[in-house]
This record gives C-alpha cells, structure tokens and sequence, in this order.
C-alpha cells in the first residue's frame, strides 16, 4: 500500500524527469495549446516603391511596385484544395504607420468537400481565397503599407497541418488575388 508521502514523491520525480525532458514538456505545450503557434511570421515593411522607396526586414522581402499606397499584402498557407480538409485560425497584429493604424484582424475557415469556407474579420479589409494552383491564401489590403510591422499566430485543428514558422510565404502587389 502506498502512502501519500509516497505519491508526492512519485509526483516530484515525474514532474522534475518532464521538465528536464525539453521534447516531452514542449509537446504536452502544445497539445494543451490548441496546435496554437505564436510569432509564425513577423515582417517589417518600409516600403514597395514610389518616394520611400523599397524595404523590408524579417520573413519576407518586397518587389518594387512602383508605389506604397493601395497594396495588397498576400499570405500563402501550407494547406491547399486539393488535399487538405482542415480549418485554421491566423491572426496579425501589428502596426501601419502609414495610415496611422493598428493592425487587428483574423482569418479562419478552410477546405472542406464543397470548397472553400471562411469567416474574415479586422481593422483592415481581409480575405481568403484559393489562387488557381489551388493554393489557400490570405490577403490584406493597406491604403499605404508605408513603415508596417506586424506578427502572424495561427491555430489549426490538426496537429499533422499545424503552421508554424517558415511554412507562410508572403508576397506584396496592386492586385486582390494573386497566384503563388
């Protein structure tokens, strides 16, 4: 018979072997997490043409467009039409100093036998749509993206299709769809 002296020292030496063990303690994180992932994609955006010319920092670079006001800044999912039926959750923050905004929105759906499914919400107009790669990609439209800095958290409710950094590919252009 066990005493109760004896399971909290049971309990001691099972949570000090888990929290040595880096692997076992970050895995039972992120199952408890919801395959949350934080700071997925971070950028730094001073420009994309025109009088403040082009640069970036962080996960992605620009092209040169010629100008800084009206861009479309696209995000491109590992999930695609053809394969995947899972739903996700991606949110960005962040700040638009060009047009003095914070930056707040979210995207969430995905790919399911009758197609696309969506739901967009935020401080800037968002969407979701499948380019003609079949492709899932969110988009966010800035009236200028001059000096924008912004962070990107996904969710995914399967651990096998789970975002995390170095899975999204950003591109900026004029345009409200693109192709990756």
């Amino acid at each position: 018979m066990t005493t109760h002296i004896t399971e909290i020292s049971r309990y001691g030496y099972n949570l000090k072997k888990l929290l040595n063990d880096t692997a076992a303690l970050m895995k039972t994180l992120r199952d408890s997490n919801s395959y949350r992932a934080q700071d997925v994609f971070r950028t730094f955006i001073i420009g994309t043409g025109g009088i403040p010319g082009i640069g970036s920092a962080g996960d992605m670079t620009v092209d040169n467009l010629g100008q800084t006001d009206n861009v479309y800044l696209h995000l491109k999912l590992p999930i695609t039409n053809v394969q995947d039926k899972v739903s996700f959750l991606m949110r960005m923050e962040g700040y638009n100093y060009g047009a003095s905004k914070i930056i707040d929105v979210a995207w969430s759906g995905g790919m399911s036998e009758g197609g696309l499914l969506k739901s967009v919400s935020g401080t800037h107009p968002v969407d979701v749509y499948v380019d003609t790669n079949g492709n899932l990609v969110c988009s966010i439209f800035f009236t200028s993206i001059y000096y924008t800095t912004f962070n990107v958290e996904t969710m995914c409710q399967d651990d096998s299709k789970r975002i995390i950094r170095g899975h999204l590919q950003g591109k900026v252009s004029l345009a409200p769809q693109i192709n990756f």
